[in-house]
């Protein structure tokens, strides 16, 4: 054992193994310690061991003294098998990485690696049957990457030279559970690799990247139809796209900070994300980049931007297109996601609508309301049935001069009584405003079960917003209006668009909620991070 960064990962391991034997109420007994420190000696050749007070220090001189022994460690845990059979998943997992640094010797990436290793695979057997080419089972105690890493240290490379380790590297490198840590995973077997002479040549590592690299595409082709063929200089536009979703909730208890902005004595807010990779079993949290304090509605903006930056490098390795899904309250949805910038530092517009393919938001409360869910699910299985056609399925919200009360009550019967209605083109924004006509427009939707809700941001009345609606609806038909709208924009904001459509088009607010995308899909659906699902 040299010094430095593996000479200190053993002194660790020999500590962690000192630590789990004196846990052993087996091995604190005289009797039972001085056997099994008999066995260490007789299997080592009759070693010598020291004479000392302590039961720790008597545990802690054999492991020691044994470690200097080739096999001495493993020797130590065979007479440990012998006398606390309980003990041993976990100590041949510290045997698996003392083992490993005799392959990897010295090296300051240890520490590192092991804690980038350090996340679960949920078909990490399956991965490890295909690593080693079925050579080699998972055992029940190793349950993370780095268990399965140090494992593969004491296995026999393949014929390309590529220790499986590696090879279980490369292919983590394509999981979303390793997003955080590609550059440590990839910086690891890029060292290796060239110390060893193992990057060119048949099987080497560069024609590995390759060959997975080719491999995803062709999933990705496969999975966006089913399976069927797809032509690679066509792809759909959603294929196999990475979804970034942004949940925006009222904090419940806020800290009111007496040097906040004069508009920190409003509601505040948690942000939190979660991001939906295409392969993933489940839905993967991004707890380190979210704000750790609320924010007020006039922070958002910022605190969404200064998030989704320090996102990006979990998708870094990666070359899917990202769409971004807000799940905001009612008194936030008539808020410009799609306008505020991606960069806050940056001294031009520069808004999120250029760097995400798709925006979509969505009622935080409808997912989170149980009771709004058999409605909403109905009127979108009636819209399903009659091949979204049968019918005009969005109806325009008009008060005709009538007292709110009156007019509301009117839309209540009338959205009521047409369960083919999946849309409805409110009168004015729902804004927070006290006697927002919007607001309650939106809300009676919600109760509702309409899906999908479409306003003006400033002038919901005027007649060419209502045209250009209309327009995209007799046309292209409702389900295109989310992607035509988000054009519009595109190509206000490049310029493509005359002054006076851009003022029509930049404050053009869609509210798309498909019940099955939203709610179904079990741990991937958006509902198991935003809330509800039982």
């Amino acid at each position: 054992m040299g010094d430095g960064a593996a000479s200190s990962a053993r002194r660790r391991i020999l500590g962690e193994m000192v630590e789990l034997l004196a846990g052993s109420q087996a091995l604190l007994g005289a009797e039972a310690r001085l056997q099994w420190r008999g066995f260490v000696s007789q299997w080592l050749g009759g070693l010598d061991l020291g004479d000392y007070a302590t039961a720790r220090q008597q545990l802690a001189d054999t492991v020691f003294t044994a470690a200097r022994q080739p096999r001495g460690l493993a020797v130590v845990c065979e007479a440990t098998d012998m006398l606390v059979p309980a003990m041993r998943d976990r100590s041949r997992l510290l045997l698996h990485e003392w083992e490993a640094l005799d392959l990897y010797g010295e090296t300051p990436r240890w520490e590192t690696l092991r804690r980038a290793l350090d996340l679960t695979v949920p078909d990490l057997g399956r991965l490890i049957g295909v690593v080693t080419q079925d050579r080699v089972r998972l055992p029940g105690y190793c349950t993370n990457g780095w268990h399965a890493f140090v494992l593969l240290a004491g296995h026999n490379a393949d014929a390309s030279g590529l220790p499986p380790g590696m090879l279980l590297i490369e292919h983590l490198l394509h999981r979303p559970e390793a997003a955080d840590v590609v550059g440590e995973l990839r910086a690891w077997n890029d060292h290796f690799a060239a110390a060893w002479s193992l990057v060119d040549g048949p099987g080497g590592l560069a024609e590995l990247r390759v060959r997975l690299a080719e491999d995803r595409r062709a999933q990705d082709r496969s999975a966006a139809l089913g399976g069927a063929f797809v032509d690679p200089d066509d792809p759909p536009p959603d294929i196999r796209a990475i979804k970034v979703f942004v949940k925006v909730a009222p904090d419940l208890a806020p800290v009111a900070r007496p040097d906040g902005p004069p508009d920190d004595a409003g509601p505040r807010y948690r942000i939190s994300a979660a991001v939906g990779y295409a392969e993933s079993t489940g839905l993967v949290r991004a707890s380190d980049c979210e704000p750790k304090e609320s924010v007020s509605a006039g922070e958002l903006a910022v605190a969404v931007a200064k998030m989704l930056n320090r996102l990006e490098h979990t998708w870094a390795s990666r070359s899917e297109r990202v769409v971004l899904e807000f799940f905001l309250p009612v008194e936030l949805l008539n808020e410009p996601v799609e306008w505020w910038d991606g960069d806050p530092d940056i001294p031009y517009a520069n808004p999120l609508l250029n760097r995400y393919r798709r925006i979509a938001m969505h009622s935080l409360d409808r997912v989170q309301r149980r009771e709004l869910h058999h409605p909403w699910r109905a009127r979108w299985a009636v819209w399903k049935e009659q091949s979204q056609g049968g019918g005009d399925p969005v109806h325009a919200c008009v008060s005709q001069g009538l007292s709110a009360r009156e007019y509301l009550g009117r839309l209540d019967a009338r959205i009521g009584r047409r369960e083919a209605i999946v849309g409805m083109l409110l009168s004015e924004a729902p804004t927070t405003t006290a006697g927002s006509v919007g607001l309650q427009e939106l809300s009676l939707g919600l109760r509702k079960g309409v899906p999908v809700f479409i306003w003006h941001r400033y002038d919901s009345a005027s007649a060419k917003f209502r045209s250009m609606v209309d327009e995209v609806l007799v046309g292209e038909g409702l389900s295109n209006l989310p992607e035509s709208a988000q054009k519009w924009k595109a190509d206000s904001a490049a310029g493509d668009a005359d002054s006076l459509e851009s003022l029509i088009v930049d404050h053009v607010n869609v509210v798309w909620d498909d019940p099955e995308q939203l709610l179904d899909g079990g741990p991937c659906a958006p509902a198991a991070f935003v809330g509800g699902l039982e």
